[in-house]
């Protein structure tokens, strides 16, 4: 049965791509604001795929706390200071 099982799902790294690209798109979204429409499609593509891929490829995840979830909204609540900083920056200019 181990042959079938397929590799370990390693959720830290869905976190990091998806921390990375929303700190990407709200630092420069002020200056090329199509970033938006291209994040939200990225996100709707991983969502899917990493959704498809947990049900038919992964192994099942093991169990995490709710310390990363909590960590990671807390990281991502930063986006829009930077976006604010950046585009009072960007517009004063």
């Amino acid at each position: 049965m181990k042959l079938y099982s397929g590799k370990e799902f390693e959720i830290f790294k869905e976190y990091s791509l998806l921390i990375t690209f929303t700190w990407v798109t709200f630092l420069f979204a002020p200056g090329i604001p199509i970033l938006f429409p291209i994040a939200l499609l990225y996100m709707i593509i991983l969502y899917t795929t990493d959704r498809l891929t947990l049900a038919y490829w992964w192994r099942r995840p093991p169990v995490y706390d709710e310390k990363m979830n909590e960590t990671t909204i807390k990281l991502l609540s930063f986006a829009p200071l930077l976006y604010s900083c950046m585009a009072a920056w960007l517009y004063n200019n």
